[in-house]
Order: structure tokens, then sequence, then C-alpha cells
């Protein structure tokens, strides 16, 4: 089945929405504009003078010329399908300029932040080794090609440690699988941390109507926060394809929400003109203005930079006129229910006994 993709062309200051087939193994050919293309952005072509116009300015002619090609790009990171859609072509044209420059922002891995480290305290107690769970042949090509790409952003390493806790492959949304290590025996020695969370209720209550809203997603963002030296060894898991531990810190930690959620709140400290409220690695910025939000826009980037952080460009959202954050809708008119979980809630049988109960009432929470 071919991939397609919505992508955002400006040329000349005019907005283009454009689909575009996805090549994987044409990775470097020139990108093709054919004749659905031309006759969406109203391209009248002049071959035989070597010039062109939009056929709403005839008067107005571009001529056929390296450096003018050149010139007619776009990135990956522009505004997509679904995003700016109020914006004037102006408008849209200023708004993909940060975005272009901050394309380092979009790109996972890289070095972790300098600016926290996750401490794994576990007093004098002795390691924690468990063998590995048994899987089966598909689940183990796919345990490696996890493996692979955590080694590929430079997340683990292969090592020796007297500990090992085994791993686990747990289903995503999207139809991916997420490596997760069960380190409950490694959590139970572990000294806690008492660090304040943030609460969805409360954030929830801070978000206000405005007219342009942004959402940035951290690309597994416990992994940007690296393991302090002394304790990466604690983290080792074991497969079957030998030992491997972390050096950025993983996801089932004991203290790892509170570590991030320091990481957060120091990322959040530079950041006060700036209405942006985050949960973990979700962080939604709120403005009123196209100019406000551009300007906040920018310092959140700025601070993105300076804290080495990387964000997932699937999962961020800019200048929507709503947009979903942490399961509701988000307005002009406020927030709104995700009415897709509202029907899958009450397509649920009516409960019979206590443990259907109390599953309909873990569901709701």
């Amino acid at each position: 089945m071919a991939l397609s993709t919505v992508v955002v062309l400006c040329i000349e200051g005019k907005v283009i929405p454009t689909e575009f087939l996805v090549l994987p193994e044409a990775k470097g050919n020139k990108t093709l504009l054919g004749l659905d293309f031309l006759y969406a952005a109203g391209i009248v072509l002049d071959v035989q003078g070597g010039k062109w116009h939009f056929s709403g300015n005839p008067r107005k002619q571009y001529k056929f010329f390296k450096k003018t090609l050149e010139d007619i790009t776009f990135s990956a990171y522009e505004l997509r399908d679904g995003e700016g859609k109020n914006l004037s072509p102006e408008q849209a044209r200023k708004l993909n300029i940060p975005l272009d420059k901050n394309e380092a922002c979009f790109q996972p891995g890289g070095e972790p932040t300098p600016y926290i480290e996750h401490r794994i305290d576990t007093a004098d107690h002795s390691p924690k080794a468990t063998s590995p769970y048994r899987m089966n042949p598909v689940k183990k090509e796919v345990l490696r090609e996890q493996i692979e790409e955590l080694l590929r952003q430079n997340v683990i390493e292969e090592c020796d440690s007297p500990y090992a806790a085994p791993v686990v492959l747990v289903p995503k949304p999207n139809g991916k699988v997420r490596l997760c290590v069960d380190y409950r025996k490694l959590n139970s020695v572990t000294k806690a941390d008492a660090y304040p969370l943030s609460r969805m209720d409360d954030l929830l209550i801070e978000v206000t109507p405005t007219s342009f809203k942004s959402t940035f997603d951290l690309q597994s963002g416990y992994h940007q926060g690296k393991v302090a030296d002394v304790d990466q060894d604690k983290t080792a898991f074991i497969c079957p394809f030998g030992t491997y531990r972390y050096l950025g810190t993983p996801f089932g930690l004991r203290n790892a929400p509170d570590t991030f959620q320091r990481l957060i709140d120091k990322f959040r400290s530079g950041l006060k003109e700036v209405f942006a409220l985050s949960y973990l690695d979700d962080i939604i910025v709120l403005s009123e203005t196209f100019d406000k939000h551009q300007e906040d826009l920018k310092k959140v980037f700025e601070r993105l930079s300076i804290f080495k952080l990387h964000t997932n460009r699937d999962k961020c959202h800019f200048a929507c006129d709503h947009v979903k954050y942490l399961g509701f809708w988000i307005t002009k008119n406020g927030i709104e229910a995700d009415q897709e979980k509202i029907s899958a809630i009450q397509k649920i049988p009516v409960p019979t006994n206590v443990k259907e109960v109390q599953s309909l009432l873990q569901i709701c929470s």
C-alpha cells in the first residue's frame, strides 16, 4: 500500500497544501511536482518564454532559472494539514520560519540534556538480577529492532552488570510496541524521591480560551535525561541478545517521573512571559494574537535548544484553532470532552457484577 502525506508548500508567499507519495527507497532524489500540483497552485507555464505566473496575476512573471528553482523548497517540519487553517499566507510564511530554523529540535537522538541527572539510591542493598522472559520468534525480531534503534540513538549500550531486569514489549495506541523493563525488584529497594508532580485536573483548570494554540511532544522524553554514571549499571536489562544498560533515563524506574518533572520545571522557569502549561512531556502554548503566538513559539524553541531537548514533529501541532491535550479538546470556547472516548464508554455493556463495575470505573478514571 502506497504511503502519502500532506506537506504545506509556500511559493512566492502563496500557501499550497499538497499530497506527496512517500518513497523511502528514493531517498536523496529530487521531489517531483506534477500537473495536479500546478492545477491546485494555479501555476501557468510559459515553456517557450522560460517563465511562469499564477493564473490570478498574469502580470507578475517568474523566470525559469536555477537560482529560482533552488529557492522553491519546502521542509518536512513546516505547517502541515490541519495546522494554521486560519492563517493568512503571509502569517503561514512567518510561522514556517522558526519551524525551519529549529529543524534540529525535531531530530531524534543526540546528547542528553545537561540540566538533569537521574539518581538511583539503593543504599546498601545488594544487586537485583532476574532471568529473561521467554519470547516467541516474532517478538524476538521486534525486540531486536527496538534494541538496534536504542543503540543507534545512544540511549543504551552493552554492559557487564550484576543487575539484570527482564524486558517486555508493551503495545502502543498507534499499533507499535514499546520496549519496557520490569524494574519491580530494583524499585523495591530504591529510596523514594518526594517531588511534587503536576496534576492533570489542576492544569486543565488553568487552560483559558485563546485564538492560537500549539502543542509540543518531547521525543521519548525520559530518555533525554541522563542516568548518573554511578547508577547506570543498575538500569541493566537482560534479553535473548545480551545485557544492556541505559544511558538515558528509562521508563518504569521509580522516581523517573520526579526527575523529569524537575527538568520540565527548570525548562518552564525561563518562560515567564509565555502562557505555557506542561504535563510531563506534553507542552501546550496558548496565545491570544498571532504576533504573540509567533513570539511565544520562538521563546519555546530557544529553550528547547538551550536544554538540548528534542520533540516529535508528528505529535506536535502548531497554530491550531483547536488541539487535543491530555485527552480533551482545547478550543476557542474552552475545554470540550473527546467525543470518541465518550462514545467508546457508552458502548460498554452495563456491568452486572462487582468485577465489571471495577473495570468500568478504572476505564472512566
